[in-house]
């Protein structure tokens, strides 16, 4: 038992100076002389962890919790392997156990509510990433961590202003987490987007409400036509006879709107090249009038 000891305390030393493969190995021949050692477990895979070997880091820390129920930091770092892993429903689950034993661990409920964002739940992990900064800690690096996780939920619902407060909270108190930067900037990408797409469709609101706006005119006049008029000596005017003028006065003016319309997207030509481009329109325009006359005599 004392090898034992003594072997898992030379791997603490061996990880601390970054020797990652000597530390797995004495661990692993600590716990073949005492198996019963959850903390040693727990150690292997946070070691496992830093390897990204998500598989052996669950086997390690669900062997340090069955020989430790309570153990709250093996629920934590069962929730990270499982949120490497995608596994979300799980990681919460590890998550919740850890705060059940512990309620006031920081650390579970910043990993809570990550994970619930992860899910789509953002009014869920404002709760809880709220409370936990609520709580207070003297760390700065836990609060920025706090803010950061805080200001990805409410970036999930679009409260960008808020999002970037806490980003920029997080960043002055620790100017070297690159993980804020990168969600800042990429913040500042989502925000670009939805006012580029907010201006588009104001852009096509714009051209089609004058459209509308003539259809529903006249939508209007041809009822007026159909049921009041000045058909002969002030006899009530046939409803074909309404429709028909109401339709020829309709193509009239629509094909003016569209004049006006073509017009201003000439904006960008030389002024010879607008010149060609109006009077080629007014022929058309021309053609257009004498084909609507012609449909009136008839």
């Amino acid at each position: 038992t004392e090898e034992a000891g003594a072997l898992q305390l030379l791997g603490l030393v061996r990880r601390a100076e970054g020797r990652l493969a000597e530390a797995e190995q004495l661990y692993r021949r600590s716990l073949a002389r005492n198996p019963a050692q959850p903390n040693v477990h727990y150690n292997l895979g946070n070691l496992l962890y830093q390897l990204g070997r998500f598989d052996e880091v669950l086997a390690a820390c669900q062997e340090a919790i069955r020989q430790k129920p309570n153990y709250v930091e093996a629920y934590l770092r069962l929730g990270h392997a499982f949120q490497a892993k995608d596994d979300y429903a799980a990681a919460e689950q590890a998550y919740r156990q850890c705060l059940r034993y512990q309620p006031n661990f920081l650390m579970a409920k910043q990993s809570l509510g990550g994970v619930l964002t992860d899910q789509g739940r953002a009014k869920e992990a404002e709760r809880v990433l709220s409370q936990a900064l609520a709580q207070g800690s003297l760390d700065p690096r836990q609060v920025a961590a706090l803010q950061h996780n805080l200001g990805l939920a409410l970036k999930q619902q679009r409260r960008f202003a808020e999002a970037l407060t806490l980003f920029d909270a997080a960043q002055a108190a620790v100017p070297d987490m690159r993980l804020v930067d990168y969600n800042r900037a990429n913040l500042f990408q989502e925000m670009q987007r939805t006012v580029r797409d907010r201006v588009t469709e104001l852009i096509f609101r714009a051209r089609l409400t004058p459209n509308i706006q003539l259809q529903n005119v006249y939508g209007e006049m041809q009822a007026e036509h159909e049921e009041v008029s000045s058909y002969g000596a002030g006899a009530p005017e046939p409803a074909a006879v309404g429709a028909a003028r109401g339709t020829a006065e309709q193509e009239a003016d629509l094909a003016a709107a569209e004049l006006a319309g073509a017009e201003e997207d000439d904006a960008h030509l030389t002024r010879k090249e607008r010149r060609a481009a109006q009077a080629d329109r007014r022929k058309a325009s021309g053609s257009s009038t004498k084909k609507q006359r012609k449909r009136k005599s008839r």
